[in-house]
């Protein structure tokens, strides 16, 4: 009893301390600001809106332009007229989505707030799915379960931030089952305004720590590595000064933008990316692994993945509702395309069989407008690892950029689903090698 009311007591002392951070230190307000939704992109639509929009500090992407879908863009209302003219210009059709974004903000903090205070009272347990997660909670969490499972759970960190924040990595592993076990690394938050991707992470630790009896089958065919929050100082900033905010914290020399796209760093054709401006979400930086935070993960992957430890990484962002693998640079396929589109499509019906969402399976390129430099091609060319996709988790819609809290749940659940039936068909295949 006088363990849990001293853990108690210090998480009422770091909400005290959070809160006071916030209000001293000021957040990002987005009061006024709107998100106008386009026409389904076709190619040509979405090489200008590259060109002349994703390209301009003065807008943001409020969901990753896909082909055939509609783009949502996020403008401030001193921008709004020359985005309107644009879009127009491109017969993109733009209508209002949302007319101001710091409402549903505003909504989700004080969601997470009230929840926060019934768990301060011992209403709810540690780790939720009932909201998201900050860096220190989520931190927390991991020494936990290394703490309360050791005997299938290690945490490492596998580098640290630019401003000095670990990076931390679980494994799990039973340490029995076939001499064929694969490795999986799931990969979460390197955009760090996507705050579902780390509560499906954390959802694939609960259900192979707390309900293991369920799920021993997949501890048995894989060794997992997670990484909830590939971002961390961008991940902190997001929380506590700018909800939007994607990139990195490095600063720029020569520049007041802070900051670059850490899933545009990575060694895998990264000099042909076209993001040279600091201020753009889309900043691949000045140079290769200019960002840390990509290096580390890139010194991580090519030792394992070269020598066989790894064959499935996935990374997890928002939203599309969208399951993608290789490649990014080319519209040339990767030598097991097959395989790659028969595993995703299975992942996807599994995930349907839940309660009925969608996704669509595709190649990067086919979706996007080659993202060069990012971390699911470098997994694929450099380090080796056969199987290799992009989740785009589902969106709040008219709500917010994520899910809104009661969603998490259905979304970790479901998302669960098409993890086991990746793992399965990956497992089946390294087999019968």
């Amino acid at each position: 009893m006088l363990k849990v009311a001293k853990k108690m007591d210090v998480r009422i002392i770091l909400l005290l301390l959070v809160n006071f951070a916030v209000i001293s230190f000021g957040r990002k307000s987005y009061e006024g600001w709107q998100v106008y939704r386009t026409a389904p992109l076709t190619k040509l639509a979405l090489e200008g809106l590259h060109k002349h929009v994703f390209s301009d500090p003065k807008f943001q992407v409020w969901s990753q332009p896909i082909l055939n879908k509609p783009a949502e863009i996020v403008v401030c209302p001193k921008s709004r007229a020359k985005l309107l003219n644009i879009l127009k210009k491109l017969n993109l059709s733009p209508k209002p989505f949302i007319l101001n974004i710091e409402k549903f903000l505003e909504k989700e903090r004080k969601e997470i707030e009230n929840i926060k205070k019934q768990e301060i009272y011992g209403l709810i347990n540690y780790v939720t799915f009932e909201r998201y997660m900050d860096f220190t909670e989520i931190t927390d969490y991991l020494n936990e379960v290394a703490a309360n499972y050791p005997s299938i759970a290690s945490l490492e960190t596998i580098g640290s931030s630019f401003e000095g924040r670990p990076q931390n990595l679980l494994k799990l592993s039973s340490g029995s089952g076939s001499k064929k076990k694969i490795g999986v690394f799931i990969n979460a938050a390197i955009h760090a305004a996507e705050w579902i991707g780390p509560a499906v992470a954390l959802n694939a630790i609960h259900q192979l720590t707390a309900n293991l009896a369920n799920n021993q089958a997949f501890l048995d065919m894989a060794n997992w590595y997670i990484l909830p929050v590939a971002n961390p100082d961008g991940y902190v900033y997001s929380w506590d000064h700018d909800r939007l905010w994607r990139k990195t914290r490095r600063p720029n020399k020569g520049s007041k933008c802070v900051g670059a796209d850490p899933n545009r760093s990575f060694d895998v054709h990264w000099s042909e990316g076209r993001e040279t401006n600091p201020c753009v979400a889309f900043y691949q930086g000045p140079n290769v692994f200019s960002e840390v935070e990509s290096k580390n993960i890139a010194d991580y992957l090519i030792p394992n993945g070269l020598d066989g430890n790894l064959h499935l990484y996935m990374v997890l962002h928002t939203y599309g509702q969208v399951l993608l693998h290789p490649y990014g640079y080319t519209t040339d396929p990767p030598i097991n395309i097959n395989d790659l589109a028969l595993f995703g499509s299975e992942a996807a019906s599994a995930l349907k069989a839940v309660r009925g969402t969608k996704y669509e399976v595709s190649n990067i390129t086919n979706a996007f407008y080659h993202p060069y430099g990012n971390s699911e091609d470098f997994a694929y060319d450099q380090a080796e690892i056969p199987f290799t996709y992009t989740w785009e988790l589902p969106g709040g819609a008219e709500n917010s950029h994520d899910v809104p809290l009661s969603e998490i749940k259905p979304v970790v659940e479901e998302t669960w689903e098409a993890f086991k039936s990746l793992v399965q068909s990956v497992y089946i295949a390294r087999k019968n090698l």
